[in-house]
């Protein structure tokens, strides 16, 4: 995206001092034309297509220099997320890695609390279950129930 602004220099007033306010008007609308869609005019005064072609040279450069540092801008962004998503040494990473764990220790206690529960259901030697309630054929129909 370019700029949305021109810029113009207090120190180049002087350059603009002899020209009529309407020579001036009309320069600067062709300048900001210029630098919004990149026209350029073609005036009867020769003193107006000399200062435009000055102007021109500056607006150009100063889009040269912005291109410039939005790359910059851009590498170095694309440079510090890489360095940041994937280096496992990274804080982030360190945090998820941390939050798996804890995922999963909960996950182990669960099954480990499952498999209590099914074991007390479970007889050991058919007579009674391992809560020591006692275990009949009578009350379980003759089928060993889990």
């Amino acid at each position: 995206m370019k700029e949305s602004y021109l810029k113009l220099f207090t120190d180049s007033l002087a350059k603009y001092m002899r020209l009529t306010d309407e020579e001036f008007g009309q320069l600067i609308r062709a300048e900001l034309e210029y630098k919004r869609s990149g026209t350029v005019p073609d005036f009867d005064n020769i003193t107006l297509n000399i200062l435009f072609d000055s102007a021109k040279l500056e607006i150009d450069r100063t889009n040269d220099n912005y291109d410039k540092v939005v790359a910059a801008r851009a590498a170095a962004g694309r440079k510090g997320a890489e360095k940041r998503w994937s280096s496992k040494n990274s804080n982030c990473h360190q945090e998820k890695e941390k939050e798996k764990k804890k995922e999963k220790e909960k996950k182990k206690e669960k099954e480990k609390e499952k498999d209590k529960e099914n074991e007390k259901e479970v007889t050991f030697d058919g007579s009674q279950t391992a809560s020591g309630t006692p275990y009949t054929n009578e009350t379980a129909g003759g089928v060993l129930q889990l």
